[in-house]
């Protein structure tokens, strides 16, 4: 559960990174 949660997290802040434009890492 806290894997899916972790993974969730993960994918919420790349859709972010993504509309700011901003490459990750």
């Amino acid at each position: 559960m806290l894997v899916v949660l972790h993974h969730l997290s993960k994918l919420t802040i790349a859709r972010a990174l993504e509309q700011n434009h901003v490459p990750p890492h």
